[in-house]
């Protein structure tokens, strides 16, 4: 080592194992929209029986009930089709008109 100057020695560089790659990234953030059917059904339900608890509305009983539990069985479907590889797109659209009608119905 004598004799050498320090920037004559070279650095091997070791790899970040850390960094993911723009593909893996891509594959691990994906989003499928059963991931909020399925508890938005739930939540759904669940405020369609505390409406009717606290304030003895039947109409949000019926509307709550019945709505989430297309929603959830919508998202149970989309899983099914997702599982098998086809397209559930239809499910994705019976989902958007049945949140669309609630919200349309309740402003």
């Amino acid at each position: 080592l004598v004799g050498r100057h320090r920037s004559d020695r070279v650095e091997t560089k070791r790899p970040n194992r850390n960094r993911i790659s723009r593909d893996d990234r891509a594959s691990q953030s994906r989003m499928y929209a059963f991931c909020f059917t399925i508890p938005y059904g739930f939540i759904l339900a669940l405020g369609g029986v505390i409406a009717f608890f606290t304030r003895g509305s039947q109409e949000s009983l019926f509307a709550g009930v019945i709505s989430g539990a297309i929603m959830m069985w919508m998202g149970t479907l989309s899983i099914e089709c997702y599982k098998k590889g086809d397209s559930y797109s239809q499910h994705n659209f019976i989902s958007m008109i049945t949140s669309g009608t609630i919200t349309v119905s309740h402003t």
